[in-house]
């Protein structure tokens, strides 16, 4: 990954050189609002979501290989630092985390040992998608769609002899909770044109920023020539909580992966 830099002071003698085309279809790029982040079993699934106009649209989606995930969170974490170095802190940071609790479905396990991810060098460079016949394995959306309300865990088919709940004695009326929603609930809210189902796949991300908001360019780094798959403007307010979605199912997939747990 490269982490793009706004200060003049800044050596171009140390920043990795990065050349990616920009097709015409995804230079203007799209704004959104929140992500959901999907676990599969070769890749992420980045849902962005806009939530004005209504109804909700998810307006991008893009599938990364699994161990560029690392490499993502390392390189959007830099860019925080830098955001903090020059503008202060991130805006809207001190606020609850209201993301989604990650929902596991029924699925095949992932085979342990796999080849070990690539280290992060101490400049940030531009990864290298990692392929192979992997069998599939939950889905496990995670994220924090604006005005979505949040899933409860689903474990179905993973407990034969589930525990009742126990009753709860006679007392004074308690507020209803409202109810959360699942996963297939929240997509049905969604809406999402056809020509993006199958999402933008991509090896590569660039980000960068400025005074009020992150870029991502998402990037399919190929012979001869890398390109920008896709582009997306992210409001400086939600960069904290898509940090903590990315680090929650990067950490909840480690241990299938073979990874032994770590604090990125």
């Amino acid at each position: 990954m490269s982490t793009p830099s706004n200060d003049p002071g800044d050596s171009m003698e140390n920043m990795p050189a990065v050349r990616a085309r920009v097709p015409e279809h995804v230079a203007r790029g799209e704004i959104s609002t929140g992500v959901i982040v999907v676990t599969g079993g070769t890749e992420f699934v980045l849902d962005f979501v806009r939530n004005l106009p209504r109804p909700s649209t998810i307006v991008a989606r893009v599938v990364l290989p699994h161990l560029v995930m690392p490499q993502f969170i390392d390189a959007l974490a830099k860019n925080i630092e830098l955001f903090r170095q020059r503008y202060g802190e991130l805006p809207g940071s001190q606020l609850p985390n209201t993301q989604l609790p990650n929902t596991q479905l029924p699925g095949s396990q992932l085979p342990s040992n796999p080849l070990a991810a690539p280290a992060s060098a101490a400049q940030p460079s531009i990864p290298q998608g990692e392929s192979g016949a992997l069998p599939a394995a939950p889905k496990e959306p995670s994220g924090f769609p604006p005005e979505v309300p949040g899933t409860t865990s689903i474990q179905a088919g993973l407990h034969s002899n589930p525990t009742p709940s126990p009753v709860p004695p006679p007392g004074p009326p308690q507020a209803a909770t409202p109810k959360r929603q699942n996963p297939q609930e929240i997509y049905d809210e969604l809406k999402l044109r056809d020509e993006i189902l199958s999402g933008t796949y991509a090896n590569a991300v660039m980000i960068g920023h400025g005074a009020y908001e992150f870029s991502f360019d998402f990037i399919t780094n190929f012979y001869p020539q890398s390109a920008v798959s896709c582009r997306v403007y992210l409001a400086s307010g939600h960069i904290a909580r898509l940090l903590d979605s990315l680090k929650q199912s990067w950490e909840q997939l480690r241990p299938r992966l073979g990874y032994p747990p770590n604090n990125l």
